[in-house]
């Protein structure tokens, strides 16, 4: 983003802001943030098998523009510049149409940038908040705050961003207590009537497999059923999640599906798919945060099938920590035994091999997707387990890998925009 789009970038959304807070205060729900660095979208699906048509979702919308979009029913449908004048031009229309009918709203919230939590929990001021990570994701935006000295390092700047979410919460949080980032934001005086801490030691089996993945739990939540099953492959920190959302909807009245029949993994959060040759392809492609990629590695090495091969790709945004983190990655990967390994982007052919090469982990280092795929194609025999993970738009390479074509609407990254910028890079 330019200098003059970042300065911007708040004055625009307070426009819209504007806007959706005199239709959030007509339509008056209870409202249910899901916040944190990584695992946001897959929770709110979760929410959503629970919940059911009871609630509304902010799908597809978690940003400082995103969410009083969601509230005033406006969106990007293309991406393209053309589009602002319209969204302009509806935004004091819609908050003043018909409300929405659900009583509660789920609704997530990312803080890419520094203000952008204050700057929601200001709109949404929520019921309820349920919190489960925070880590070093997009730290090149908070990189700023950390040398003028407000904070001892990026991890804490961003906990601090999203800390205003919990502070704003008037009745309920749901936090994660093996992280003290987030532990540490609880303020005396402020936040939640009520806080819930679970913890990854109540996740005591985590079983994968390709068609759905089983958790046991056990600890202080004795009313929950003590075993349940997401129908999808997720890593073993969906389990914290999915145990999150039972609590909910406990302390919600909600009868709650064990099962999680309803639930429908999004677009690349390890959607399975078949490929050609009889190939398995895991879709991790959304996105590439190091945490984010520590958990798929370890979900993928915890699966029971033969021939695995790791396609993985840079990890965006990190800033000054650029290298530290492409190095922490590499010896993430060589923790494992995987058949073949394909690093792709500069930032892994420059941080990542060498240290892989250190470790004596055979490997190939590539800067394209284009070199991705030909290397797919030439070198495949058949049977292989394929897991992507990262951006770069190795959801291209996904794609020319399908056995059935009609699966590529169910990759992510569909817009216009997006099938251009791939076929650029010869995908």
């Amino acid at each position: 983003m330019s200098p003059l789009k970042k300065r911007l970038y708040f004055v625009a959304a307070r426009y819209f802001r504007f806007w959706a807070k005199i239709q959030l205060k007509r339509w008056r729900p209870k409202v249910f943030v899901i916040t944190g660095s990584s695992g946001k979208t897959t929770m709110l699906h979760l929410a959503e098998a629970q919940l059911g048509s009871k609630a509304r979702y902010s799908h597809k919308a978690n940003s400082s523009f995103g969410v009083p979009f969601d509230i005033l029913g406006l969106s990007r449908k293309e991406l393209k510049r053309t589009e602002w004048l319209s969204l302009i031009s509806k935004a004091p229309f819609k908050a003043f149409k018909g409300i929405h009918k659900q009583s509660i709203y789920v609704v997530e919230v990312d803080c890419d940038r520094p203000g952008e939590g204050k700057f929601l929990a200001e709109l949404l001021r929520p019921n309820g908040v349920i919190w489960l990570s925070s880590t070093q994701t997009h730290a090149m935006n908070f990189d700023k705050l950390v040398k003028s000295g407000k904070f001892n390092n990026v991890e804490q700047a961003i906990a601090f961003e999203y800390g205003h979410i919990l502070r704003a919460t008037s009745e309920l949080s749901i936090l994660n207590r093996d992280n003290p980032d987030i532990t540490k934001q609880s303020e005396p005086g402020l936040g939640p009537k009520e806080n819930i801490l679970v913890s990854s030691k109540n996740i005591v089996s985590y079983r994968p497999g390709l068609e759905s993945t089983i958790f046991t739990h056990e600890g202080n939540f004795k009313q929950l059923p003590k075993e349940f099953t997401i129908p999808s492959l997720v890593p073993e920190e969906a389990g914290l999640s999915a145990l999150a959302t039972l609590i909910l909807c406990f302390n919600l009245n909600f009868k709650f599906d064990k099962d999680f029949k309803n639930f429908l993994p999004p677009p690349g959060r390890s959607s399975v798919f078949k490929g050609i040759k009889n190939t398995t392809l895991i879709d991790g492609t959304y996105n590439a945060s190091l945490d984010a990629a520590e958990a798929i590695l370890n979900m993928f090495a915890s699966l029971d099938v033969p021939k695995k091969w790791v396609v993985i790709s840079d990890v965006l945004e990190q800033g000054e920590s650029e290298q530290k983190v492409h190095q922490q990655l590499a010896r993430d990967i060589a923790k494992y035994k995987f058949d073949k390994i394909i690093v792709m982007g500069p930032r892994c052919k420059k941080f990542c091999s060498p240290v892989l090469t250190q470790l004596k982990v055979e490997h190939t280092a590539v800067k394209t997707p284009r070199e991705v795929l030909d290397i797919l194609e030439s070198e495949l025999t058949g049977g292989e387990t394929i897991l992507f993970k990262g951006t770069r738009f190795l959801e291209g390479v996904i794609e020319h890998l399908l056995k059935d074509k009609a699966d590529a609407a169910k990759l992510c990254r569909r817009e216009a925009v997006w099938v251009k910028r791939r076929r650029a890079w010869g995908l």
